[in-house]
């Protein structure tokens, strides 16, 4: 699959700041097949830093020497984080680079990293590296989960495939246009029908939308996603987002 198939963010591979202690790293395309359709997938991921400095990469693109280094540059790189259970293609080739960091991985995705068992940072352990710094929340919709991150200190919160923004002028097969336009990804924001479908089908759904509903209700500064154009505040806002700050109590920890 070409780049071209979808017309890549600039600047590519590398880090652009946010807020304070947060980037995001545009990457290629990647392909998600819907039944006989392939979906080329703009990648992004989003760079967060700890209190000490350390750098902590969610959902990693394509490791290249080059953009290893333009990201190491900002700080010593202390761990990954595999977010979705459709975001871990390139988890192993920055591991393998970086020994010593850490793992955070959406549930599910555990039985991929058998051979990193000492890295590995779940629920079970409370989280316990990060959750000074960045609360974590879970949405489990059978085959499919995730993790929402919400990084204090800039006001973030991060999702990669629960809400998505395609722009169909970037794209040019028409099948991709028409089944994106048809799920409403293709025109603005929206919550991901594929994924609210698979937690109907599981019977998680009632607890997927309470969980929703919670983080939409949360004080935030911004929403930053993995695919396509970040939505902008008047966006959010039309979606029921609150944009009013960064404080208020916790919401729901993640799901065991």
């Amino acid at each position: 699959m070409k780049q071209a198939d979808y017309l890549p963010y600039r600047p590519q591979g590398k880090p652009v700041s946010i807020d304070t202690k947060i980037w995001t790293v545009e990457g290629p395309v990647v392909p998600y097949k819907v039944g006989p359709i392939v979906i080329p997938c703009p990648t992004r991921s989003t760079v967060l830093a700890d209190p000490e400095g350390g750098l902590w990469i969610h959902s990693p693109i394509a490791h290249t020497r080059v953009v290893e280094k333009k990201v190491a540059a900002l700080g010593p790189i202390r761990g990954f984080i595999a977010p979705n259970t459709f975001h871990h293609l390139f988890v192993n080739q920055w591991a393998s680079r970086f020994p010593e960091a850490d793992l955070i991985l959406a549930p599910g995705l555990e039985r991929r990293f058998t051979h990193l068992p000492n890295r590995l940072l779940g629920p079970s352990a409370g989280f316990k590296a990060v959750e000074e710094w960045m609360q974590i929340v879970g949405l489990h919709g059978g085959k499919w989960s995730e993790l929402a991150f919400f990084h204090r200190q800039s006001g973030s919160l991060i999702f990669t495939d629960l809400v998505q923004n395609f722009e169909l002028d970037r794209l040019n097969d028409w099948r991709a246009k028409f089944l994106l336009a048809l799920s409403g990804a293709g025109k603005r924001p929206v919550i991901s029908f594929e994924l609210l479908s698979m937690a109907l089908w599981a019977g998680r759904l009632s607890q997927v939308r309470k969980t929703l509903s919670e983080l939409q209700a949360m004080p935030i500064r911004r929403l930053l996603i993995s695919h396509g154009a970040q939505p902008t505040k008047q966006e959010l806002g039309r979606m029921g987002w609150n944009l009013d700050g960064v404080s208020g109590e916790p919401i729901s920890r993640v799901a065991t």
